[in-house]
Order: structure tokens, then sequence, then C-alpha cells
């Protein structure tokens, strides 16, 4: 270097080249560190404790909350008993509306429970908001007959008015 004569000379000839390796050793860093980071992340959560749900009973005298079940749900239906409820509430509806065109059935009130086992399902349930009635649905099994409800059909129904 000609110091004296000399001043365009810059200090580290290689500086732009060192800077830019420099910046790129950051780079591959941090994104090292982050797979590390985002893979403790995962194994982590996987190893970490579910969430368990519960049900919760309320008084209505009191506002009261009480614990009343834990663990896992039990809320798996079969497609059998899927299709067999399904038959049910639409069948009610249509005898309901041979009765009444004016009737129809509140399905927020309705109760439809599997009776015996030899399948026989006991609803309750309100007509138009005005008329509560019980009834007795058998359902039986014929696949020739009825393919397009999986051989289900209603076999037998007897509703009762509750007063």
């Amino acid at each position: 270097m000609n110091y004296p004569n000399d001043f365009q000379t810059p200090v580290n000839p290689a500086g732009t080249g060192v800077a830019i390796s420099r910046f790129m050793a950051i780079c591959a860093s941090v994104a090292f560190l982050l797979v590390v980071f985002l893979c403790v992340i995962l194994v982590w959560s996987a190893r970490s404790d579910k969430l368990v749900p519960f049900l919760i009973s309320t008084n209505n005298d009191t506002g009261e909350w009480t614990v009343i079940g834990r663990g896992k749900p039990q809320i798996e239906y079969s497609a059998e008993q899927t299709i067999q409820e399904s038959l049910i509430v639409k069948y009610t509806r249509e005898w309901l509306a041979k009765i009444n065109p004016d009737w129809e059935l509140v399905e927020s009130d309705m109760v439809l429970t599997p009776g015996n086992g030899n399948g026989l399902w006991i609803m309750t349930a309100k007509a138009g908001n005005e008329i509560e009635f019980k009834a007795f649905i058998t359902v039986a099994k014929n696949s020739a007959e009825h393919p397009e409800t999986m051989g289900f059909y209603v076999a037998d129904f007897n509703a009762y008015r509750i007063q």
C-alpha cells in the first residue's frame, strides 16, 4: 500500500465477500435453530396431557354446578342405530302431518330411547308445542323390501297423549 500517495485502497479488500458469507452463516444458524425448536415443540405436544372432557350439572334453584362425569364420553352410534333413529323421526313427522297438517314435531324436546333391544323404541315428544305424547315404535328389518334404509322399517307405531 502506498500510504501517502494512494488513499483509495480499501482497508480490507475482501470485505464484501466476508460480509455476505457471515450473513449467510447467520441465516443458516437461525434456520437450524428454528427447526430444532419446532421439533422440540412437536415432541413436547405429542407427549403432553390431553384435555379430558367432563359433564357439568347445574341446579336450577341454587345455581350450583356439579361435575357428574369425567373421562372419555361414550357417544358412539352404530350405523344401524342412526338409521333407525332417523327412520323413526321421519315416520313420526309424516304421522303428525296426516293427523293435523298444522302440527310439527318439536325435535328439540324429543327424547328417543331404545327399549328392550328387540327393535322397540320409546319416544317422548311434542307436537306443535301444544300436545305432548309418548310413542312406542317397533322397528323391524327386511332387506329385500326396504333397501334404502338398510332394510329397516316401522312395523308398529302406538302413540298416547300425555296429560
